[in-house]
């Protein structure tokens, strides 16, 4: 049978007990392969060794699943573990499996976003000057600014300007 200690951890580092338990204690050694699958990447989310053994005449073999810490703020992660194989015994969910998903939480701040423009007045007969929006921190997410305007000038009258503006994953 397989369990897994908790259904979420923090990718800082905290660690869920996989144990794969046999009904039986048995004589031989047993070796269980375990596949994994989700959302989350494995050695970039999260570590977890593929093969739990169970030693002769012991009950059960028992592995850590260990969050992987980045600087990137992301959208929470999901990792699908399953009994993919076993030597020496049979897996109780069969043909089912027995998956058991954990979610791996993110623990990075948002990015902070800063604006600058290229110059603080422009011609009104044709002028223009760009606005930049830097983020404080490459994201994991798509980043998008919704620009509030303030003052006497009107917008489509004296001047163009995007109201959003999207920053893509990564930059």
């Amino acid at each position: 049978t397989l369990s897994v200690g908790s259904i979420g951890i923090n990718e800082n580092g905290e660690t869920a007990l996989v144990t794969v338990t046999l009904s039986a204690i048995s004589g031989k050694t047993v070796t269980t392969t375990l596949a994994k699958t989700g959302s989350a990447t494995e050695t970039k989310d999260y570590t977890l060794v593929s093969t739990v053994t169970i030693p002769e005449g012991a009950a059960k073999g028992e592995v850590f699943l260990t969050g992987v810490d980045d600087i990137l703020d992301e959208f929470s992660e999901t990792l699908i573990i399953d009994i993919s194989t076993v030597t020496n015994a049979n897996e109780a969910g069969g043909d089912l499996g027995q998956q058991k998903t954990v979610t791996i939480t993110d623990n990075d701040p948002e990015p902070t976003v800063t604006l600058s423009i290229g110059a603080d007045s422009i011609a009104e007969n044709g002028g223009s000057t760009t606005l930049t929006a830097i983020v404080s921190a490459p994201s994991g997410k798509e980043v998008t600014l919704t620009l509030v305007v303030t003052g006497d000038a009107r917008i489509d009258t004296d001047y163009t300007l995007l109201k959003t503006m999207t920053i893509p994953i990564g930059t």
